[in-house]
Order: structure tokens, then sequence, then C-alpha cells
């Protein structure tokens, strides 16, 4: 018969290797996903831009809904070799599907430039 303690102890015993070596994974991209990406924004139809899009139903009929054509919200995305993820690893769908805005990588200190983009067209 097992007691409470023994359930609690074979619990413990169950814990991943990496949490109690203390192994960090060092990866910088979404579970599930290919390596060798580049974060940024993905504008999706949230709850925001279906509250616009009620407004403008309201105020303007169903032209209202053109709204839902310029997408209000917001959220962390990963595009990797033509496809789009989110933060959690969802595949959300290829790049010139899902409106994605790779993020601005800033330059060191110091330099006249506020991004690499900026530097490498001179």
């Amino acid at each position: 018969r097992q007691t409470f303690f023994s359930r609690v102890l074979k619990r413990e015993n169950t814990i991943p290797e990496e949490i109690i070596m203390g192994v960090e994974d060092k990866s910088n991209h979404p579970p599930g996903s290919p390596e060798g990406g580049t974060w940024g924004t993905v504008k999706y139809v949230g709850s925001t831009t279906q509250i616009y899009a009620c407004l403008g139903c309201l105020c303007l009929g169903v032209p209202g809904l053109l709204v839902l054509c310029c997408p209000q919200d917001e959220k962390d995305g990963y595009a990797v070799n033509g496809k789009v993820y989110d933060a959690a690893g969802t595949q959300l769908g290829n790049a010139t599907d899902v409106k994605f805005v790779p993020e601005r990588r800033p330059v060191a200190t110091g330099s006249k430039y506020e991004t690499e983009e900026e530097a490498e067209e001179e």
C-alpha cells in the first residue's frame, strides 16, 4: 500500500533533469519551430478590431466592416522558412498570408544610425 509521502516522493523524481541541473534552453525560437528565424509582430483580427468593427457598423452601417481589413491587434511572431509562428509555437500561416512585421534591430550605441537597416543603406 502506498502512503501519501511515497506518492509525493515518487512525484519529485519525475521532475525533468534540465530543471534539476539548472540547464536552460538557450535557443531563441518558439517550441516546435526551426531555428534561424526573425522575431517581429503579427497583426490579426482580435477583440479590439472586432469592437471597432461593431462600432463602425453602428455608426456607418455595412461599410463599418471595412475596419476588419486593417487589424488593430498585435502579438509576437516568429518568421522562418516562409512560415510564421506565434510565441507558443503555433503556426499562424505562410509569411505571404499573415501580416508579419519584422522587428527592427538596433545598432551599437554611439552609432549615428538608429537601426542596422539604415547603416546597411550607406
